[in-house]
């Protein structure tokens, strides 16, 4: 619902500071979520201008209007979006809108992971039950090598970091291991 009367953009304004205050106790998120939202669909330079006025960062507000346009006609029950929070909704809104089928599923997901697991799931498209976590620091020189190993094996650039790239560091340690005739070892691990 645009808001293109005058008397309803300054409404509008003076509720923006409230609730960019209001959004960050449990759930305060959604209502301002809602006016980015509508003021996002009646003028986009008048959106720029409530970012600002709310006090919030660009990004975030760019990322409150795609969660009310996503989740916010009801898909899903309040409560479960307040508690979720606003950057895994964010994280979940381009694959929501992709697929509003697979909302309840996305919305289960980003409930059991946490939010740097759930961009490894959407990245990889891969299901993170029972994962692990390691972390490698490698010499400059020895990342570059690294670098080019991912890519060899079809990990994807993302940022200053890589999309599939623990299946690319698999596929490395399988050619090698068949290589070096120890494969057998791999499968029979349990």
């Amino acid at each position: 619902m645009p808001l293109n009367t005058p008397e309803e953009r300054r409404r509008a304004e003076s509720d923006l500071q409230k609730l960019a205050k209001a959004s960050s106790k449990d759930g305060g998120f959604l209502p301002l979520a809602e006016l980015l939202y509508r003021i996002r669909e009646t003028d986009s330079e008048w959106f720029l201008k409530a970012i600002e006025a709310a006090g919030i960062k660009p990004r975030r507000g760019f990322a409150l209007a795609k969660v009310h346009e996503v989740f916010g006609g009801g898909s899903a029950p309040v409560d479960r979006l307040s508690r979720i929070g606003w950057s895994k909704l964010a994280t979940l809104s381009s694959a929501a809108a992709k697929d509003p089928k697979r909302i309840d599923e996305l919305l289960a997901d980003a409930e059991r992971l946490s939010a740097r697991e759930l961009d490894i799931m959407l990245a990889s498209g891969e299901a993170l039950d029972a994962t692990r976590t390691v972390i490698l620091t490698f010499s400059p020189d020895d990342y570059r090598k690294f670098e080019v190993a991912l890519e060899r094996f079809k990990a994807v650039r993302k940022g200053r970091g890589f999309a599939r790239k623990e299946r690319a560091l698999i596929e490395m340690i399988e050619v090698l291991a068949e290589l070096q005739g120890w494969s057998d070892e791999l499968d029979s691990s349990g």
